[in-house]
């Protein structure tokens, strides 16, 4: 089994084991949906991230956590503080270090999400929210979520993806038009102009930003 493939599926047993307030949601009964978006974000990654990734979750299934539980109950700190003080001190406690490469990487995410989006309006329309309460589909916002996320991570996954986010940029590439494009070559489109025309004259979702999983 390949790296990628491997972390898909351990990522996706996490998933699985995911318990909601209320209950098991719906989006867990579509593997081929979760899949094609966190494939989309690691194909944007190199090889030394995912592999610190990877042992991340090696990691956590041998002690016992379940990252995933962890991103979606980190969100709760933006989406319901309330809830999320109920439960707070039960999380791991993350380190000064990986706060500040978190806010870094959340900050860079949305200065490319920003330029995604002032280039493909239709998609955007249609994709998370940059930030929480802002125009686009309703639920979690592109922000909440990556934040989530990368609070999870270990300090060793959290300075390479930084690293990794700064090379695309001073590159003059985007990591998150890279990851949507990916997303939408998958869904069937040629590129994301292809992508742009569909949403905009069928005005239907088109999926982009952080993914569902």
């Amino acid at each position: 089994m390949s790296l990628l493939a491997d972390v898909l599926e351990l990522e996706f047993q996490q998933f699985q084991s995911v318990q909601g307030l209320e209950g098991r949601a719906a989006c867990q009964d579509d593997e081929e949906s979760f899949r094609l978006h966190r494939r989309s974000q690691f194909l944007v990654w190199d090889s030394r991230t995912l592999s610190s990734w990877h042992a991340d979750l090696l990691l956590a299934g041998r002690s016992g956590r379940n990252l995933v539980q962890e991103k979606y109950a980190r969100m709760m700190e933006w989406t319901d503080p309330e809830v999320f003080r109920s439960f707070a001190s039960l999380l791991p406690v993350v380190p000064r270090d990986v706060r500040y490469f978190v806010e870094e990487m959340v900050e860079l995410n949305l200065r490319c999400r920003a330029e995604l989006d002032a280039r493909y309006p239709g998609l955007a329309a249609r994709s998370r929210p940059p930030r929480q309460g802002g125009e686009g589909l309703p639920g979690t916002s592109f922000e909440v979520y990556l934040r989530g996320e990368a609070l999870t991570y270990s300090r060793e996954t959290a300075a390479s993806l930084l690293q990794t986010l700064r090379d695309y940029e001073s590159q003059g590439e985007n990591p998150v038009a890279l990851t949507l494009l990916h997303t939408v070559r998958a869904l069937g489109f040629r590129d994301l102009a292809e992508a742009e025309q569909q949403a905009v004259r069928l005005e239907r979702p088109v999926p982009g930003g952080a993914p569902p999983g």
